[in-house]
């Protein structure tokens, strides 16, 4: 009750029991930009426990975990992962957007082309890195010492996978938590399968993707013609 602004707290600080000195958005910032909201569940979509956001305990949990990591195969990256992204950025200090290389089917563009695409279409972005990985994710976060992982929701019917997803990681790594992110209404329906097969069957990606993504799927499907398939 004590937390909310107007109860002898300035607005723009971050208090605990103890402490008075850390600013508001640091924290803040790594919960879902849920900045001066109030109640119990304000910070409920980080906080797995019964820890209140006013305690010491969170506090010394997520003060220090700055660092976001974003994963998937971007096999390419589309819009709708920019559009993430640059949401995330607005809440994490760091976002580190993490290529899969090791994924179920062969992909149509290699790990490399995979990450020098997001170096390209995320570039204007200065607190994001692009980096690859052929490991378990929970191990990759561990390395870069990141303890949160974002994942999007498009629709209901990703919800099912991204839960079992989120639980397994749970399981592997308690300490490493998963947060969610919707994206734009208008790139809710665009995914990379979808962008590789309009792109197969000549059809325009320009408004799904970035200009140097729509080249390089021109390119594949040229080399498609030529025997190498562009989705497989």
């Amino acid at each position: 009750p004590g937390f909310r602004p107007g109860n002898g707290y300035a607005p723009g600080r971050w208090y605990t029991s103890s402490r008075r000195s850390q600013p508001w958005h640091q924290a803040c910032r790594m919960v879902g930009g849920l900045i001066g909201k109030e109640g119990p569940g304000a910070f409920a979509i980080c906080s797995r426990g019964a820890v209140s956001p006013t305690s010491d305990q969170w506090l010394e949990r997520y003060e220090m975990t700055t660092s976001v990591i974003y994963p998937g195969t971007f096999d390419p990256i589309t819009n709708g992962h920019e559009d993430l992204v640059h949401r995330a950025t607005k809440i994490f200090d760091h976002v580190i957007v993490a290529v899969a290389a090791n994924v179920p089917k062969t992909p149509c563009f290699s790990p490399q082309e995979r990450i020098s695409m997001a170096k390209t279409v995320l570039g204007s972005f200065p607190n994001v890195s692009v980096l690859g990985f052929d490991d378990l994710l929970v191990n990759f976060a561990k390395r870069q010492g990141a303890g949160l992982l974002l994942r999007g929701l498009r629709a209901v019917s990703d919800f099912e996978h991204e839960f079992q997803l989120a639980s397994m990681n749970r399981k592997l790594a308690p300490e490493v938590e998963t947060v969610f992110l919707t994206p734009e209404e208008g790139y809710s329906y665009i995914s990379s399968s979808l962008v590789r097969e309009i792109a197969s069957l000549g059809g325009n990606v320009s408004p799904f993707v970035h200009p140097t993504v729509r080249a390089a799927l021109t390119e594949r499907l040229r080399q498609g013609r030529e025997g190498q398939p562009l989705t497989e």
